[in-house]
């Protein structure tokens, strides 16, 4: 599953500081993830005792580019960024969003499976082997 950051969030305001073509691949809350890397979006949650904001330049130093923010760091020309309000919304508006392109994405699978292209001189056609 992969989609362009401007794709993640839909029914809450955002905003896109960096490449908002940039292409994330899998999802993650937490710093120490060993999955982190380049196509991860981080999302920097903020809760009573921690907040994984203060994760963000030391995330950038391993790679990770793309982040939900609810403030930018003080030095945010490395990095794209998706601002919002509350981070956690986000995440959970973004799951819904990742969720129906998961499953879009597993029922071309299941399809292209089944489907056999066969070319032929005069084009080619197209057969659903159920």
């Amino acid at each position: 599953m992969s989609t362009q950051l401007q794709h993640i969030l839909k029914n809450i305001p955002f905003q896109i500081i960096g490449d908002k073509n940039a292409v994330v691949s899998n999802v993650s809350i937490d710093s120490r993830s060993l999955q982190n890397n380049n196509n991860t979006l981080f999302f920097a949650l903020k809760g009573k005792n921690n907040d994984a904001h203060t994760y963000i330049p030391e995330l950038l130093e391993k790679g990770i580019e793309n982040f939900v923010v609810s403030t930018l760091p003080k030095d945010h020309s490395k990095g794209n960024y998706i601002l919002v309000d509350n981070t956690l919304k986000a995440l959970q508006q973004s799951n819904r969003v990742l969720g129906i392109i998961s499953h879009v994405n597993k029922l071309k699978e299941e399809i292209h499976a089944k489907l056999e292209i066969t070319s032929t001189p005069n084009g080619s056609f197209a057969r659903f082997n159920l």
